[in-house]
């Protein structure tokens, strides 16, 4: 295991400001950096837990003769397959907000955006997610409501130098 210890903070402060998503941004900057280490160490293979694929294909060709892999995409779990999955696992839902595990700025980020344009920027993905049959309809309507942020996700974005409460 490698962690990449990157600031994002004026990332997500310049974003959520203006009520836009940082996901893109965020992400991309994420697989450059890990692009990169995987060519410094010669690493053909990045696998992803990502459960939707490059278009149709669970694999993405990248510079360099490096190859992303989408490996949730090739199984397509649907949500319950995969819960029933991590409850064999010493795994907690953290229930961050939002379509994720692992995003502390997300549901802030949302809320936002909400905020601003009266729904979800995650709407694309859901309803992507919806069509691969990963979620159904009721989960998916769920998802797409503001999400509630508890406001220990607030403090600890403010402890690390991000106070974006409004």
């Amino acid at each position: 295991w490698m962690v990449l210890n990157r600031d994002f903070t004026e990332l997500f402060r310049d974003t959520i400001s203006r009520g836009e998503s940082p996901c893109r941004r965020c992400s991309e900057l994420i697989m450059r950096e890990v692009w990169r280490i995987a060519k410094m160490l010669d690493i053909p293979v990045i696998v992803t837990g990502h459960e939707l694929p490059f278009g149709t294909s669970a694999l993405k060709r990248l510079e360099g003769g490096v190859t992303v892999v989408r490996l949730l995409a090739g199984y397509r779990l649907t949500d319950e397959e995969r819960r029933n999955i991590l409850k064999k696992l010493p795994w907690k839902d953290p229930k961050l907000g939002g379509y994720t595990t692992n995003c502390l700025v997300l549901a802030p980020a949302i809320r936002e955006f909400y905020k601003k344009y009266g729904y979800s920027f995650e709407f694309k993905r859901i309803c992507a997610m919806v069509r691969y049959r990963l979620i159904d309809r009721e989960k998916a309507l769920q998802l797409l409501k503001c999400p509630e942020v508890p406001e220990e996700i607030y403090e600890e974005l403010k402890r690390r130098g991000l106070d974006i409460k409004h």
